[in-house]
């Protein structure tokens, strides 16, 4: 669906492909999400956009089989020739990590409290990665330092971090994995404007070996990013392109609505900067 007609010419296998994909509550059968196909590419980044409860993180679970046993979901998510929705739960698991790697957005929640972040970094590096204790640290050093944070952090536990230091402790633990498909729900959520610019460049930079689904409310950090995207609304998949060609020529009124509201906000901050000027 967000296929690259130059990829596509080349003959380039896609990455991940999701065909077709939706969720329900098994006890009652309420659709969530219904129906949301996507293609992507190494080297490309695709944006989903919409609004709270629009069956967002939703689709991001589905991709990487991390529904609660609660959802049922259907159609197909291809990866590495695993159809991530229909394998066993031993084998998803093996290709998370290494093969898809997710930024989630509650931080605050997803390390063990018990444990110091050291731990949860260390642990992750020598089953996944197969890394001894001396190179799993000196990844795990180099990653965080990357997002901004010292050496230092790993000593620490969860409850004496921020929620934006946990954040890009979370960054950090899933890029050290360094998978082959990121998919990043709000990753800047919890940041100061200067710590996004510094996450933002980080995933570009990333993008250019890897490929990349974002997830934002944040349009500026989309458009910095995206080459292609999927705007969702009420669980469907309302409107997708070339992400240049949404922004200047949106079709659908909740992608038009979302942009209103992107203008609406930044203009106390244009008639500022006018006033300095």
């Amino acid at each position: 669906m967000m296929d690259d007609t130059s990829q596509k010419t080349a003959g380039a296998a896609p990455l991940l492909e999701a065909r077709g994909v939706s969720v329900r509550v098994r006890a009652t059968g309420e659709p969530l999400v219904a129906d949301v196909s996507l293609t992507l590419y190494r080297g490309r980044c695709l944006g989903i956009v919409g609004d709270s409860g629009s069956g967002k993180t939703l689709l991001c679970r589905s991709l990487l089989g991390l529904l609660p046993s609660s959802l049922a979901a259907e159609g197909q998510v291809l990866f590495d020739g695993t159809d991530m929705l229909h394998t066993e739960a031993a084998e998803a698991r093996r290709r998370r990590g290494t093969g898809l790697g997710l930024l989630l957005q509650q931080a605050m929640t997803a390390f063990d409290p018990l444990r110091t972040i050291e731990a949860h970094f260390l642990e992750s590096l020598r089953e996944k990665c197969g890394l001894a204790t001396a190179e799993a640290r000196r990844r795990a050093e180099a990653y965080l330092k990357r997002t901004g944070l010292t050496a230092d952090v790993l000593h620490a536990w969860p409850h004496q971090l921020s929620g934006g230091m946990l954040q890009r402790c979370m960054i950090a633990l899933t890029l050290s994995l360094e998978p082959s498909v990121i998919v990043a729900d709000e990753p800047t959520t919890a940041q100061d404007a200067c710590h996004q610019f510094k996450i933002v460049r980080l995933l570009a930079g990333l993008r250019q070996e890897r490929a990349l689904l974002v997830v934002s409310h944040d349009l500026a950090v989309v458009q910095a990013l995206a080459d292609d995207l999927l705007i969702m609304y009420e669980g469907r998949c309302v409107e997708s392109g070339p992400a240049a060609a949404v922004l200047a020529a949106p079709e659908h009124a909740c992608t038009r609505r979302l942009l209103d509201a992107r203008r609406a906000l930044s203009r106390p901050f244009l008639q500022l900067r006018e006033g300095l000027a």
